[in-house]
């Protein structure tokens, strides 16, 4: 069970290690801010509700339509972090993996471990394209 925290590790220590990982480290933070803000606004729009409906209640027309205005700026802050949480996270993304990607190969092509690679479709792949090269000359000699 220990060895699953310890691959974790691993990973999360390959892909946030190269030459900008101080980059990726503050992407990250800022990805998590966008979090913590949209739960805040989410805890806001809670409040909104309660303060909309008592002037509802109230029938003050001057304060629900300042409730409206809240609103309006409420939704569009959420869409607005929504929007660049999602870019910053996929980024960050891209990043990782591109950097996975670059570390797995710098461990994996030294060895000469492509060597050992067999293709999948190998011996079926070339007999198809054989048999296909036989039928085509086949036909071309046919018609002639």
């Amino acid at each position: 069970m220990r060895r699953i925290p310890n691959a974790i590790w691993r990973l999360l220590r390959m892909a946030a290690g190269g030459p900008f990982r101080w980059a990726g480290f503050a992407l990250l933070a800022f990805i998590i801010g966008c979090q913590i803000a949209s739960i805040q606004i989410t805890l806001r729009l809670t409040q909104w509700s309660a303060d909309f409906y008592n002037a509802l209640q109230r029938l003050d027309a001057p304060a629900a339509v300042t409730q409206v205005g809240i609103f309006a700026v409420l939704i569009g802050t959420s869409a607005g972090l929504y929007l660049v949480g999602s870019f910053a996270r996929q980024h960050l993304q891209i990043r990782w993996r591109r950097r996975l990607t670059d570390a797995v190969l710098d461990k994996w092509l030294p060895a000469k471990a492509y060597w050992f690679l067999q293709p999948s479709l190998g011996g079926a792949a070339s007999t198809i394209r054989t048999s296909a090269l036989r039928r085509t000359v086949a036909n071309s000699s046919s018609q002639s």
